[in-house]
């Protein structure tokens, strides 16, 4: 059926047939990464193509860790909006590797920045699914995150949920002097100094 479908003309026919698999077929890993491949050679608008790679993640084989790196090789072509939604479904499928976290961290600051972006970054710390050995990478990523004001909000997000200290201390410290305005550089030091009293 996936050949068929492929072959298909019509993007919204197409769209319509893989939303179809994705909600209500039973799919195996290598279905879900044949789709995922088709989708990025016979593509559909960003919304469907968003919409159809957080429905394959939804299916029991959905979950399988190898499929990570794919779907955010896949939602790194979509739009801010379609990726953040496709990014905020990785986070939440479960605990993620480091390789995984590089690569949610890498798709959320590599294809310009959105307030999507910032949100699903916040998402990602706030479900704890960074582990203290990522924690240095994660705030180093922040420095890529504009404007300020979102590099700003994601490093309060961090500082109230991890305890700082050594290397990411440092980290933080580094990505908080990146910020050029004062008023948010001095606002982000309290709340690191706050948080060690």
């Amino acid at each position: 059926m996936l050949d068929e479908i492929a072959q298909m003309n019509g993007e919204i026919a197409r769209a319509q047939y893989y939303a179809r698999l994705a909600d209500s077929a039973t799919l195996t890993v290598p279905d879900i990464r044949r789709i995922i491949g088709q989708l990025e050679v016979r593509g559909v608008n960003d919304f469907a193509r968003g919409r159809i790679l957080t429905g394959l993640q939804r299916q029991p084989a959905g979950n399988d860790p190898s499929l990570t790196a794919d779907y955010l090789r896949a939602a790194g072509t979509l739009s801010s909006f379609a990726r953040a939604r496709v990014i905020e479904s990785v986070i939440g499928r479960g605990p993620l590797t480091s390789e995984a976290v590089a690569g949610v961290v890498e798709a959320l600051t590599a294809h310009g920045n959105s307030l999507m972006n910032a949100r699903a970054f916040e998402d990602l710390i706030r479900k704890d699914v960074v582990k203290p050995a990522d924690l240095d990478m994660v705030i180093a990523a922040t420095k890529r995150l504009v404007p300020e004001m979102t590099r700003s909000r994601v490093l309060e997000v961090i500082a109230s949920q991890y305890k700082l200290d050594g290397t990411a201390r440092q980290a933080y410290i580094d990505a908080v002097q990146s910020i050029r305005a004062r008023m948010l550089r001095d606002r982000l030091l309290a709340s690191l100094v706050g948080k060690e009293r």
